[in-house]
């Protein structure tokens, strides 16, 4: 931007140019005119002539002299120093060179002292006016406001980004469309040892109809740098997330540390089940890895002799991890279905129960009924100990205990019956050790045939010897 020192410099330098520039075509308007004054003279001389040459007129003369005194010519005119005036009509002769140059240079330095003139004016402009100057304060402006809020901007991204909230939401939105949450969809979708997929999608799809999913701080497991979050649908707790504080940036960051579900599935079970079962749970056959303890002894065998035959033993499984209350099914060791029994008193208990085939029943049921028969018979001796006997193993403790026993209540009495009886849940605990449970009615009859019903429930079991089944204890229920 120009001062006003430097314009009028600028003036000055521009108005002699100019002048300089006047003076030259002055000198050369001159010179031509003295030039064709002379050629003039010569065609006056040589004789005469109608009119002025190529239509020019010098001074106040009669003919063209007194059009250039009546008024100006139609063509420009040029004064000189001397003050004579030269004219040329626009409709004059052809040839007039040296006129159509005067023309030309004065045409020129005209356009040059009005382009310099321009210069000049745009030189002054190009200065800064208001409405410069106010659109430069209002773009810087709008740069600033820009600028800030930019600032502003990435400092509550920050900000925000420095809440646990932010790392939180990202756990609420579901990975797809129609799917789980992102905090189970990964635990829904890792397959388990007894369960698919589809079965744990279910169980967590089944809570989610609880309510909404939301979160709150939990502040007794909080501290120490740390924050748990607790995740609930409706009132169902449903997962646990704890954060820890990252010291980066201007505000800090949280991540999460550690992602617990606690989801109320069922859970644990612990079962017992034969050696030689063949299990499985929920269709999937019980891997080796969940074997806890082997070779335990049935408490229902304990009466029985050792060492007449190998006694059967049992395993103890845990199964963990389970959504759902498992469907459990075994084999024995002859290809037959066994029983699953479970706790009455504690749901994750259950226990593999020996179990024989069907088709084997008539033939143990006549044994164990006439067993039966014979052991209440001895009762009220009225069959001897040599009968029973011949039915007991001599090395089993009821052996001596029944040889022993007191019978006195019986003596008295006139007539019996054994009527009534079955005989069934046959268990096969082995290829050599059976147990059967037997019901039946024992009728006394005393003087004037008072009677006396002993309704009896008892359990049977048996050891084979070589080929044959003796009992080796008996558990009345």
């Amino acid at each position: 931007m120009m001062d006003n020192a430097e314009w009028e410099a600028a003036k000055r330098r521009a108005a002699t140019e100019k002048l300089n520039a006047l003076k030259t075509a002055v000198a050369d308007i001159a010179a031509l005119a003295d030039g064709q004054a002379d050629g003039s003279a010569d065609e006056s001389a040589s004789g005469p002539v109608d009119g002025p040459a190529d239509g020019l007129a010098y001074g106040p003369t009669d003919g063209p002299a007194k059009e250039l005194a009546a008024g100006p010519a139609k063509g420009p005119a040029v004064e000189t120093a001397a003050g004579a005036v030269f004219a040329w009509r626009d409709d004059g002769p052809p040839g007039m060179a040296s006129d159509r140059r005067i023309e030309d240079k004065i045409e020129k330095l005209m356009a040059r002292e009005r382009r310099e003139e321009r210069a000049l004016i745009d030189q002054k402009r190009g200065g800064w006016d208001f409405w410069q100057v106010y659109g430069l304060i209002l773009a810087l402006f709008l740069v600033g406001i820009g600028a800030g809020l930019g600032y502003l901007w990435r400092t509550l991204t920050e900000y925000e980004e420095s809440m646990p909230e932010y790392v939180l939401s990202q756990y609420l939105p579901p990975v797809i469309q129609g799917g789980l949450p992102r905090l189970f969809a990964h635990e829904a979708s890792l397959p388990t040892a007894y369960e698919n997929a589809q079965a744990k999608d279910r169980f967590i799809r089944e809570l989610l109809q609880e309510g909404e999913l939301a979160y709150y701080r939990s502040p007794a497991e909080s501290g120490d740098g740390r924050e748990v979050y607790i995740f609930r649908a409706g009132r169902q707790v449903m997962a646990a997330v704890r954060l820890r504080k990252i010291p980066q940036g201007r505000f800090g960051r949280w991540e999460a540390e550690a992602v617990e579900l606690r989801l109320p599935i069922y859970g644990e079970l612990r079962l017992l089940a034969p050696d030689d079962a063949e299990i499985t749970v929920n269709g999937y056959p019980l891997p080796a890895d969940t074997e806890v303890a082997a070779g335990l002894p049935y408490p229902e065998l304990e009466n029985l002799p050792l060492g007449i035959v190998e006694l059967p033993t049992q395993k103890e499984y845990l199964l963990t991890g389970l959504y759902y209350r498992p469907e459990i099914a075994a084999e024995g060791f002859a290809g037959n279905s066994l029983t699953v029994a479970w706790d009455g008193e504690d749901e994750h208990k259950a226990a593999i129960l020996p179990a024989a085939s069907e088709d084997e029943w008539p033939a143990w049921q006549e044994m164990v009924l006439e067993d039966a028969r014979i052991y209440s018979f001895y009762l009220s001796r009225d069959a001897q100990f040599s009968q029973l006997a011949a039915r007991l193993i001599r090395e089993a403790k009821i052996y001596d205990e029944i040889r022993t026993m007191e019978t006195i209540f019986y003596t008295d009495h006139t007539e019996v019956k054994f009527t009534d009886g079955t005989a069934g849940n046959f268990r096969l605990y082995g290829p050599d050790c059976l147990a059967a449970d037997v019901e039946y009615r024992y009728l006394v009859y005393r003087g004037s045939q008072r009677e006396y019903e002993f309704d009896t429930k008892a359990t049977f079991f048996y050891l084979k010897i070589g080929d044959v089944w003796r009992i080796g204890s008996i558990i009345l229920r």
